[in-house]
């Protein structure tokens, strides 16, 4: 049997399968997205035991070069602080308060660098990392006083130290932050699609697949009822369940054609003649004169009158 014997939907039984098919969508779409579930959806590039090593190396080398310079610095803001007040607590506050400020302004700078600031204002940013790095190099030189290579090295190294572990604790924190960002993004389109369904479903993009899904149920449902249907849907291959459904999909709109016009629009105006702009000839005849009668009246019959007296309407002589 060819699909001709199907017997095809009524339109509130296509109402019901657009109905269905939207129900459908709102249930495939579920609950509203939970933010936890998006915490690992995006890989990180390196494996996390890769991060964790890097990291414990990294608090390795900046304690042990803060230790050195802390010392170091810690006595050079005391003496220098003890130089104007004579005040001993004063002057301890003053040395802890020069070592936080010539390493965490270096700390800070070149966090912020990278996170918060692009185009110029890195270049800004870079003066008071610079500032921090070079108080921190004067500070261990005035109280080391290195006489010779060794001396150098173990004098300038811790804040060169800090500085690049910085710059990898930047690296570090960066590349977390783009996964996280990654996943607030993946979250929010999730959200987004989940409002789209529960609100507009036939704004989803598998909304053409659902609703021929439920087209589908509604004509095997309904020929299921009568025995030409039973033997007919068995045999039905892909092909003729797409021209079912699209069969219906036309039904809904046979009133607009291809190109997008109501057909009724284009059926009248195709019955109207062409609009010109062409006037008609002016007739030339004597001023005064009568025009023929050219119209149905010209071939009516002659009347005799009461008095026998015989009119042409024709335009021909009259008796009387």
């Amino acid at each position: 049997m060819t699909i001709q014997g199907i017997t095809a939907l009524t339109i509130d039984e296509r109402l019901d399968a657009r109905s269905n098919a939207a129900a459908m969508i709102v249930k495939a779409a579920g609950e509203r997205p939970d933010r936890a579930a998006y915490d690992h959806y995006t890989a990180s590039k390196y494996p996390r035991w890769v991060a964790a090593l890097v990291t414990a190396a990294m608090l390795v080398v900046f304690i042990a070069a803060a230790a050195p310079s802390l010392f170091r610095l810690f006595t050079a803001g005391r003496d220098y602080f003890l130089v104007g007040i004579a005040d001993t607590t004063q002057a301890a506050i003053a040395g802890g308060a020069t070592f936080l400020l010539a390493e965490f302004l270096v700390i800070v700078s070149t966090l912020v660098m990278r996170i918060y600031f692009t185009s110029w204002g890195r270049f800004i940013m870079a003066i008071p990392a610079g500032f921090g790095v070079f108080m921190a190099l004067v500070g261990n030189w005035v109280i080391a006083q290195p006489h010779d290579l060794f001396g150098l090295l173990e004098t300038f190294a811790p804040p060169v130290a800090v500085l690049f572990m910085s710059l990898v604790g930047e690296k570090l924190i960066f590349a977390s932050m783009e996964q996280r960002h990654a996943n607030e993004q993946a979250y929010q389109q999730a959200v987004k699609d989940w409002k789209t369904a529960a609100a507009t479903p036939e704004k989803h993009s598998q909304w053409t697949q659902f609703y021929a899904n439920a087209l589908r149920e509604s004509l095997a449902a309904k020929n299921r009822r009568y025995k030409a249907g039973r033997e007919a849907l068995p045999g039905l291959s892909m092909d003729d369940w797409r021209a079912l459904v699209g069969r219906e999909l036309a039904a809904d709109n046979w009133f607009v054609m291809e190109s997008g016009q109501p057909a009724l629009v284009a059926a009248s105006q195709a019955a109207l003649p062409p609009v010109t702009d062409e006037q008609p000839a002016a007739e030339t005849r004597p001023f005064g004169s009568i025009p023929p009668i050219t119209d149905g009246i010209a071939s009516m019959p002659a009347v005799p009158s009461s008095n026998g007296h015989t009119a042409s309407a024709n335009g021909q002589s009259v008796t009387f």
